[in-house]
């Protein structure tokens, strides 16, 4: 009995959690022509006494999880006929999505007969096997069946070799090299932020032509790189361009594991997905940032040994890190199959799940000339649409990349000529008039003045006119300037959800302040971090709050901004790292709230509804977004308090008190109210729902 290596540990690790055909491969190899069905049989029976990897079973012990490897015997082997390929295609297609039972056998080749050629279809569990595996199969058959003895070694040497491995010093360097990665960048990026709850997967393959292929080909040889490093760079680039220019992230690679001779000859599951840090130059040239992916590539490789499992574990473990590192996996499969004289043929099927958002794999198996691209995806985050869309991109931009590599990566192409005419011409055409100059706090003291008895705000305290809460805000302004702030200064508050929390905010814009939410569940650690990293000049609670209304006699507060001043700093929330802050201006805040009137949800709103419920958490900006359209737009604001946000039956009825009838959400906290029917029933009232920041799951009820 053997322990399990660490890829069979991560595949063990990843057939518990998931379900489905996760942790299999199959593939086809066919050859032109006919023979005998005995000599194939003789052929499959000799490639499972060779190889041990495929007589490996699983059992659980008290040892925990272990592997043997059984005698060989002779079995019976299925044979296929089909009248054509796509007979066969379509079966295939089939069989390679049914899951292998992890204690039985982890390997069955089948014959396969067509009229005008034969072959074999294998499928592997991944706890015996690699895509490498696959090829060796091929080789193995090919060369066989022509009368050769191929090189073949052990698995169970390799998981002897591992060990040692384990316990050298090498282990060690390499483990540390990947914990100082980290360290260089400690907040991923990934393709897709949505959630999924499966891991349902399609692929979608497209063809790079002769023509474009030897294109690729040349230039990579000219810049002395890969096909498959021209192709990381590309894709970084194309990642930072649609994730807001990120010049940091992780990409998945799939690496060989393989570092001789012999590991190559050998079957068995010797794969590692290891995390590539990519760091862009957007100032530097394509071709310098290729040279940068092409380094970092050869580093990754040297410590490739090191397993990506052990890696988030340490990474947790040192920096209390929960999340994963990449979500975008690029693998490159080169493995040639030889050993053949007739033309041969040889297939990869989809197994239709997988764990990555997006697997994108670079196929020069048969030495074609050209080059299959597999997107492989989560049918949860991306389309199919989706998918043609992502490649047409990458490809425009790979291109142009190799016919104009000293261009920066935001200069090159990656949008056809119709899709820059739509998205320069007629998206682009939103221009709206509204008041770029002026300030939140200047907004909403005209709307006060137009409608100064209409209510403003609804707290669990106190109800506030336009009028009423205008002078409020006034109050706390002069106090504000009583106590030292200018234009400028940050002011973070960490308030109950009464009326005092939106007159202080309007106060503070009054001053030319900018104003910065703290949650008062925070821990005094991330509190204290805020304030000195913002550099917040003052800091108000509950407790405090009341030395600002001292100075109410004081001469009105007359700041001096703009459009362009800072109107509210806020935290992301730290889930990666330490919490970074952002700053908002003025107009951007504006922009968004009136110019929401001009859209088709927002005409709905100002025709028919007067009260917004007021449910968002304040450190987020949907409650600045709920707060400031309410109040710059004349309605109503609703503001639940802490227990009736977390009580939707309390919600349910605080919305009929005051006949609220729009409300924003995120789609996971409306679908936790809609299961309550105290709020269901409030539901009817409400004319409009503006949902963001996740997938709308469905759900039965």
């Amino acid at each position: 009995m053997y322990r399990l290596t660490k890829p069979q540990e991560s595949v063990y690790n990843m057939e518990k959690f998931s379900k489905g055909s996760i942790a299999v491969i199959c593939g086809s190899i066919l050859v032109k022509g006919n023979q005998e069905l005995s000599k194939l049989e003789d052929t499959i029976y000799e490639m499972y006494r060779l190889n041990d990897a495929l007589r490996i079973r699983i059992a659980e012990t008290l040892n925990g999880t272990m592997q043997r490897v059984v005698p060989f015997a002779e079995q019976e082997i299925e044979v296929l006929h089909f009248a054509g390929k796509a007979q066969l295609e379509a079966y295939a297609a089939q069989y390679s999505k049914e899951p292998l039972e992890l204690y039985g056998s982890l390997c069955k080749i089948k014959i396969i007969l067509l009229p005008d050629s034969y072959g074999i279809l294998v499928k592997l569990h991944h706890m015996v096997a690699d895509a490498w595996t696959l090829s060796l199969i091929g080789s193995q058959f090919c060369a066989i069946l022509n009368g050769r003895m191929p090189e073949v070694y052990s698995y169970t040497g390799y998981i002897i070799s591992e060990e040692k491995y384990v316990q050298s010093a090498r282990y060690a360097k390499d483990r540390a090299f990947f914990l100082e990665q980290f360290k260089k960048c400690d907040e991923p990026v990934y393709l897709s932020e949505k959630q999924s709850l499966g891991a349902e997967a399609c692929r979608k393959t497209f063809v790079i032509d002769k023509a474009e292929a030897e294109c690729l080909f040349a230039y990579a040889k000219k810049r002395n790189t890969s096909v498959f490093s021209l192709f990381m760079a590309a894709f970084a680039v194309y990642m930072s361009r649609i994730k807001m220019n990120a010049d940091r992230f992780y990409i998945g690679t799939a690496i060989l594991n393989r570092t001789g001779i012999k590991e190559k000859n050998t079957m068995g599951m010797f794969i590692n997905t290891l995390p590539l840090l990519v760091k862009l130059d957007n100032h530097a040239s394509f071709a310098e940032n290729l040279a940068s992916v092409k380094g970092e590539i050869f580093s990754v490789i040297r410590h490739q040994k090191y397993n990506y499992a052990d890696m988030l574990s340490d990474i947790r473990k040192e920096y209390h890190f929960g999340e994963k590192l990449y979500d975008v996996i690029l693998s490159y499969q080169n493995a040639v199959i030889t050993g053949g004289t007739a033309p041969f043929e040889s297939t990869w099927y989809h197994n239709g799940t997988q764990t990555e958002s997006l697997q994108i794999h670079i196929e020069d198996r048969d030495r074609e000339g050209i080059l299959r691209i597999h997107c492989d995806y989560q049918t949860e985050k991306f389309s199919d649409k989706n998918i043609e869309q992502l490649y047409e991109h990458l490809n425009y931009l790979l291109l142009d990349a190799v016919e104009n590599d000293e261009k920066k990566p935001y200069e090159l192409e990656m949008l056809s000529a119709s899709e820059k005419r739509i998205l320069l011409q007629k998206f682009n055409d939103t221009a709206i008039d509204y008041p770029r100059n002026m300030c939140v706090h200047q907004i909403f003291e005209a709307q006060a003045l137009r409608t100064p008895e209409k209510t403003a705000v609804i707290a669990s305290d106190r109800t506030l006119t336009y009028k009423e809460l205008n002078e409020q805000a006034d109050t706390f302004a002069k106090g504000l300037v009583a106590q030292g702030i200018e234009t400028g200064d940050i002011v973070a508050f960490a308030l109950s959800r009464k009326s005092n929390l939106i007159a202080v905010i309007l106060g503070i814009l009054k001053a030319g302040g900018v104003y910065m939410p703290i949650d008062l569940d925070y821990p005094q650690e991330r509190v204290d971090y805020m304030l000195a990293d913002s550099g917040a000049k003052l800091f108000l609670t509950d407790e405090n709050i009341g030395e600002l209304l001292k100075y109410y006699n004081r001469k009105a507060v007359a700041a001096q901004v703009s459009g362009d001043s800072l109107c509210y700093c806020i935290y992301t929330s730290g889930t990666t790292g330490k919490p970074k802050g952002t700053l908002v201006t003025h107009q951007s805040v504006v922009n968004h709230c009136m110019a929401n009137k001009y859209n088709q949800c927002y005409q709905k709103v100002a025709e028919c509804c007067k009260c917004l419920l007021s449910v968002g958490t304040i450190t987020f900006d949907i409650f600045s977004t709920e707060m400031l359209t309410s109040l710059l737009n004349g309605l109503c604001l609703v503001l639940a308090a802490d227990d009736e946000i977390r009580t939707p039956a309390k919600l349910g009825k605080l919305a009929v008190r005051y006949s609220v009838d729009v409300m924003y959400c995120t789609p996971a906290k409306l679908l936790t109210y809609l299961g309550q029917n105290e709020f269901v029933m409030a539901m009817k009232n409400i004319k409009v729902v503006m949902a963001a920041g996740e997938v709308f799951q469905k759900r039965q009820y």
